[in-house]
């Protein structure tokens, strides 16, 4: 598994997926049904607890899965959403 400086592993990246979607009578977007494709992760990759960017995950260093830092103390896919839409908040 690969590390940040800071000792996180969960980053955000991009990623290119196929899903159903419903739609209503005009066509209009109601709500997601569900992936049925998704392509390789690509860059850039942004650390989910510093936001330090990355191109390319294969230049960080290898550690133990056993010795990684705990997902509960990085936060939330929406923690990080929200911190990247205002920096700073709750701090």
């Amino acid at each position: 598994m690969k590390q940040c400086t800071c000792g996180s592993t969960k980053f955000t990246a991009h990623q290119i997926c196929r899903h159903d979607i419903m739609v209503d009578g005009d066509n209009n977007f109601l709500m997601d049904v569900g992936i049925y494709d998704s392509e390789t992760p690509y860059e850039p990759y942004h650390c989910a607890r510093c936001n330090k960017e990355y191109k390319d995950l294969a230049d960080l260093p290898e550690v133990d899965d056993t010795a990684a830092v705990p997902q509960e103390s990085i936060g939330s896919a929406s923690d990080v959403e929200a911190e990247q839409r205002d920096p700073g908040r709750g701090k």
